[in-house]
């Protein structure tokens, strides 16, 4: 059932959410420096897509980063 009355869900309103979220938008944009986006369309590519990348990461699978050599 909406809520028509514009009030927040009680979850919302949670210390505990709003430190998870929190720590999410930060690492959203350490993310991006420490892949070292090269403009930012890619920074908030990396952004957007950092709650995949933790939890990647979390399951021990290391991002891979093009090699130097692949550039030239």
């Amino acid at each position: 059932m909406a809520n028509t009355e514009g009030d927040l869900p009680s979850r919302y309103r949670k210390i505990p959410y709003l430190i998870v979220r929190m720590i999410l938008a930060f690492s959203s944009g350490a993310i991006a420096v420490a892949l070292d986006a090269a403009n930012p369309l890619t920074a908030f590519y990396l952004g957007a897509s950092a709650p995949i990348v933790l939890d990647k990461l979390a399951q021990g699978a290391l991002p891979t980063l093009p090699s130097k050599d692949a550039n030239e």
